[in-house]
């Protein structure tokens, strides 16, 4: 990264005396963090328990499988 910027500044000097003044003077590199990918949103839409089923087990490994019925609701855009 410092051979970069000096090369980028005009200076062309060889990675290993660029590296001899780094350890001259004491200085270190910092490695930047990579930057987090997942950006977590807020829930779109929750819906109601009517019938009353129970979510939420007390014990493990008693509830293996839960119902779920999906419709199909027709979307229509509205003319400009």
């Amino acid at each position: 990264m410092m051979h970069q910027a000096l090369i980028n500044m005009g200076h062309v000097y060889s990675i290993t005396i660029i590296w001899k003044y780094r350890k001259e003077m004491q200085m270190k590199s910092c490695i930047r963090g990579k930057k987090a990918t997942y950006i977590k949103g807020k829930i779109h839409h929750l819906f109601p328990n009517i019938i009353q089923q129970q979510f939420e087990v007390k014990e493990a490994n008693k509830i293996w499988c839960i119902q779920f019925y999906l419709y199909k609701i027709e979307y229509r855009k509205e003319p400009l």
